[in-house]
């Protein structure tokens, strides 16, 4: 039976970057995302060795569907990476304008679906694959201060789920790791109210992270390094170690 990397949210920049690195490396790929106009490009793009199921990781209903198609196909998993979520548009503003519907939302798309996910997934897990991990996209924003606190706090409380995690699933060679993105220009992070030339003064390399330097990351943790796991590895060409500027 073969094994496929499931990639939730493998539709947006960063996610199709991931996406590009399974396939050049002949893996076989599932794309769970919302998106499924980009999903069938994907589709149209790769071919037999990629399979796109539409999800909404903030529907109930959804996830459920999704996860009766894991079954109906007997879909089997060696590796996940789970990438969906975002800041809200509304979160660019004062914390106190927030609604709380708003702030349970932002919570529920970069955090409780990952955790209700990857319960619902493990049952789909290789049992004959050597190498089986689980890696989540959080930010850097669960480190320092760049604003947006119901995001940040979300992705922050993906660090502590890989750590619990990490610890129950080793008995079965599953490994539960963190990539801590830096900012990535992506097309959607263009569009939001940054002042982009601001941050770029806090990063030591002097260029953003790019998708395919997440991708890389990424990969190597599922196929190359095998005794890592409960790890936060940040990706970010050194904002964190510099510091966000801010023109005060």
């Amino acid at each position: 039976m073969d094994n496929y990397v499931l990639i939730i949210g493998g539709c947006g920049g960063i996610g199709s970057a991931i996406v590009k690195k399974y396939y050049s490396n002949d893996f076989k790929i599932i794309v769970a995302d919302i998106n499924k106009v980009v999903g069938e490009k994907l589709l149209f793009k790769y071919g037999n060795r990629l399979k796109f199921l539409e999800i909404d990781v903030l529907c109930s209903k959804s996830i459920s569907s999704f996860i009766h198609k894991l079954e109906e196909n007997k879909f089997r998993l060696s590796h996940i990476i789970s990438l969906a979520g975002g800041a809200l548009d509304n979160e660019f503003g004062r914390f106190q304008d927030m609604e709380d519907d708003e702030i349970n939302k932002s919570i529920q798309l970069n955090l409780t679906s990952h955790i209700l996910l990857t319960k619902n997934l493990l049952q789909f897990m290789s049992t004959e694959s050597i190498l089986k991990s689980i890696t989540y996209v959080s930010s850097i924003n669960a480190k320092m201060d760049f604003g947006l606190p119901s995001y940040s706090a979300a992705k922050a409380g993906l660090i502590g789920l890989t750590k619990v995690l990490a610890s129950e699933l080793g008995q079965f060679g599953i490994r539960v790791n963190t990539v801590l993105s830096g900012t990535v220009l992506t097309e959607n992070t263009k569009k939001q109210p940054k002042d982009i030339e601001e941050y770029k003064k806090g990063i030591i390399l002097g260029e953003f992270v790019t998708p395919k330097e997440i991708a890389d990351v990424i990969f190597s943790i599922s196929t190359t390094f095998s005794s890592l796991t409960g790890q936060e590895i940040i990706v970010d060409s050194g904002q964190t170690s510099k510091g966000y500027f801010k023109n005060k």
